[in-house]
């Protein structure tokens, strides 16, 4: 348990595709189901008890794409030039494409590009300045 939670909250080291996508998936579901809670509640003020939970899923994905970006040899603040490419992006068809629906969800999606490239492109066979290469079939040795 400690190695997992060594995983999800520590931004040091390097994971392989398969344990970023593990994560992210694993994520994904838990933010889906705190979303249904929480508009569950409506406007009422106890929703605001989900909030740790929250902030909590975003730092282990932060965490998730930090160390992946490790793993390409690349410093986790390259995942502010992601996040502002999805700003640019948002910002550019909210001014072309006005209220048009197509926009909208180009704009909603535009976070799964960098998402999608951190798990597809393969990292760094051997070691670099973030740590050792992580073993290509045990998702256990990522978090070493």
């Amino acid at each position: 348990m400690q190695d997992v939670m060594r995983a999800l909250f520590s931004s040091t080291g390097r994971i392989n595709r398969k344990t970023y996508w593990t994560i992210l998936l694993c994520i994904g579901m838990a933010g889906v189901v705190l979303r249904f809670i929480i508009e569950g509640f409506g406007d009422n003020p106890i929703a605001l008890i989900f909030l740790p939970v929250a902030l909590t899923i975003t730092v282990a994905g932060i965490n998730n794409y930090i160390k992946r970006l490790h793993d390409l040899g690349r410093s986790g603040w390259w995942i502010l030039a992601a996040l502002g490419a999805c700003i640019a992006l948002g910002m550019l068809l909210s001014i072309v494409a006005g209220d048009n629906p197509a926009a909208a969800a180009l704009v909603a999606l535009s976070p799964l590009v960098p998402a999608i490239w951190l798990g597809s492109v393969k990292g760094q066979p051997s070691d670099n300045r973030f740590g050792p290469a992580p073993a290509a079939g045990d998702a256990t040795a990522a978090f070493d």
